[in-house]
């Protein structure tokens, strides 16, 4: 797990986990678990409490969502079937 201090990022990913510290709706997924696929219909949208997921683009890793940060929000705002699919790359005890 990276971390990083200070500045924006930081600042964005402590209010994700704000948002989310009354949710007890929590999955856990093992290293190379598919959370959602690429094409697919979303109706959830994700936060990464542990561990790191990557976001891969016809099978090609285009970034890696760390603690607090969120995903698969994309699907739910623009109606659209998902741009990416999303893997789990560590263990994720609770996203």
């Amino acid at each position: 797990m990276a971390s990083q201090r200070g500045g924006p990022a930081m600042s964005k990913r402590r209010t994700s986990l704000k948002f989310f510290k009354y949710d007890d709706n929590f999955v856990t997924y093992r290293a190379g678990d598919v959370i959602f696929k690429e094409g697919e219909h979303g109706e959830h949208m994700y936060v990464v409490k542990a561990g790191n997921v990557d976001l891969k683009v016809k099978g090609m890793t285009v970034e890696t969502i760390e603690v607090g940060e969120i995903l698969g929000e994309m699907a739910l705002l623009d109606q659209e079937s998902r741009s990416a699919s999303a893997v789990a790359a560590s263990p994720l005890p609770r996203c």
